[in-house]
């Protein structure tokens, strides 16, 4: 097995990446289980979890296995896709190039990206963002427009990013779930983590969130002046090389940073820093990070 497998394996927790996903972590005797799925069963001295079945001398029977498998499980990313996430939470970019390259199985090559089939209503999709993320409701009608929000058929939420170089090509979309007693999201696979979602203003600096719901939050919360920034969401913490593809524009002069206020928020946030100052020596860089709360939807809901 290769070197970088056992390295994740070793560094990163299931109950530690478990509420990344957006589960709760709860006991259950001597293991862990999650709020969402009581038929997970997560063994943390071992670091290694199952489903529908019972620990039988160390083994874990049925569906299950590592923190690999278990962002398999949870996330609609292939081994790559994963791997890729997972490396840059164990060290970043620069630790990445020193570890052996692994080889991908022919199955888990790139799929082909094909955005979710739409709903006939928005229903769900508002009553979500507007009553129960606080969303400016002209905000969630503006990405709408720009056909960068939709519902689809299992009244998910559907964020959409563009082809940077051709802006009417789809190339990414993740999922949030509208049922507020399910968490769920996800990004569809095949999406292009070179490019993220953008929200392109024609602006001189860039906002940097790590997901579309803390963007939409961050232009609520600057609802006055929120079209003096695009936006740049991550699709999550460990996807932050989506910003080499925006920083060739030299009409961009500030580079605002908004990860979350936690320990895998500051350690994206170090390292946008270092990318920007290498590749943009000449960019501006604002760390802006949600003071006394873990995110910026917390911090909308909070001031109602």
């Amino acid at each position: 097995m290769s070197n970088v497998y056992q390295i994740i394996k070793e560094q990163i927790r299931i109950i530690d990446y478990a509420p990344r996903l957006g589960f709760t972590v709860k006991r259950k005797g001597k293991y862990y289980s999650l709020k969402e799925h009581d038929s997970v069963i997560i063994d943390p001295e071992k670091n290694c979890f199952w489903r529908n079945s019972v620990p039988t001398m160390g083994t874990a029977i049925g569906r299950g296995g590592s923190i690999i498998d278990f962002v398999l499980e949870f996330t609609n990313m292939d081994l790559h896709e994963v791997l890729k996430v997972l490396t840059q939470e164990i060290g970043g970019a620069e630790q990445l190039s020193q570890l052996p390259q692994f080889e991908i199985r022919s199955a888990d090559k790139k799929r082909i990206f094909r955005l979710p089939e739409k709903d006939q209503h928005m229903h769900n999709v508002f009553a979500y963002l507007v009553k129960t993320r606080k969303i400016a409701p002209d905000i969630v009608q503006e990405m709408i427009h720009r056909k960068q929000l939709y519902q689809d058929v299992h009244k998910n939420c559907v964020f959409v990013g563009y082809d940077h170089a051709e802006k009417e090509k789809p190339v990414f979309a993740c999922l949030r779930g509208t049922n507020t007693y399910r968490s769920f999201y996800g990004d569809v696979p095949g999406c292009d983590y070179k490019q993220g979602i953008y929200v392109d203003n024609q602006a001189a600096a860039i906002y940097i969130t790590e997901s579309m719901i803390e963007s939409l939050s961050v232009m609520t919360l600057k609802r006055e002046h929120w079209k003096n920034f695009n936006y740049l969401a991550l699709a999550g913490v460990g996807k932050v090389e989506s910003i080499y593809s925006y920083l060739p524009d030299r009409s961009i002069k500030e580079i605002w940073i908004g990860t979350n206020n936690d320990h895998g928020g500051k350690l994206a946030c170090d390292l946008l820093k270092k990318i920007i100052g290498k590749e943009r020596p000449d960019v501006q860089i604002i760390v802006d990070l949600p003071e006394q709360e873990n995110d910026w939807n917390d911090l909308l809901k909070k001031k109602g």
